[in-house]
């Protein structure tokens, strides 16, 4: 990439029928920092019209989404993470502007795809808050670089009259309140101990009907559990919010192996059966 300071450089590898990851990020160093704020952030034109011809697709078949753009996690994909991490904590008011450069430039953005979004029944859907909880980082870096823009944002979709849904997985206990504040109409995928760190009736307690959950049925058991347990699972959890509203059961994340192993495939079409029956 060129900037008026010079070139910079990111490398990404993707295997043959494998998710594609970096091996060496945009932002390395100062040097490349200052490159990279000698970019305009300008607003890219936004296009609608796939997400619409899906949405003719599915009739009442399903719920087409849009996705945008999380500040944080916008700043946060240039750099190598750790690196990221500390210079959250060490020069966060270089990191906050940085997040509000981006802000600006999302906040365009999803001011046309409003525009666009007139007359359809839309989900708006971000992901990328979860690169800021523990124990990546402390919540205080939630509150200051991620409560304050995603709650804009939410609220310009809300205002609209769009329903807004959050991606975050693992931990959010420490920042639950944080995504009340924001607002969004869905938290998801709500992961169950050990690898999130609340447990479901005290997630539904606290959002009071104020945000739907979903989630709880964690992925890796849908590869592993032998038969009868992910039934169990989903009795148990169906026992737990019988009678209770703001909760979807989902797994926690989609299907990330193709072919399917035989032992997930029957664990899922368990969880199917036994969710529509014991539910």
């Amino acid at each position: 990439m060129d900037t008026p300071k010079g070139k910079l450089r990111m490398v990404q590898k993707k295997p043959k029928d494998q998710p594609g990851y970096c091996v060496e990020p945009l932002i390395k160093d100062d040097r490349d920092l200052e490159k990279f704020m000698s970019l305009p952030a300008e607003p890219s034109v936004q296009d609608l019209s796939p997400t619409e011809e899906i949405y003719e697709k599915l009739g009442d078949k399903g719920l087409a989404y849009v996705s945008y753009d999380d500040p944080f996690y916008s700043v946060a994909r240039w750099f190598d993470f750790g690196d990221f991490a500390v210079r959250c904590i060490r020069q966060l008011p270089l990191i906050g502007e940085l997040v509000e450069r981006e802000f600006e430039r999302i906040k365009a953005e999803l001011e046309m795809m409003l525009d666009q979004a007139e007359g359809y029944d839309l989900l708006f859907y971000t992901g990328g808050p979860e690169l800021a909880t523990p124990p990546l980082l402390p919540p205080e870096i939630f509150e200051a670089l991620v409560t304050p823009y995603q709650k804009e944002l939410v609220g310009m979709i809300k205002g609209a009259g769009y329903l807004c849904s959050i991606h975050c997985h693992g931990r959010v206990r420490a920042v639950f309140d944080q995504f009340l504040e924001i607002g969004p109409d869905v938290l998801e995928p709500m992961e169950p101990p050990p690898q999130g760190d609340i447990y479901l009736d005290e997630a539904l307690n606290r959002a009071e009907g104020r945000m739907c959950l979903m989630g709880y049925i964690q992925d890796q058991d849908l590869y592993t559990s032998e038969p009868g347990k992910v039934k169990e699972r989903v009795r148990e959890i169906c026992d737990l919010v019988r009678g209770r509203t703001g909760y979807i059961m989902t797994p926690t994340a989609t299907p990330y192996m193709f072919p399917p192993p035989e032992k997930f495939v029957r664990n899922y079409v368990e969880f199917i059966r036994t969710a529509d029956s014991a539910c």
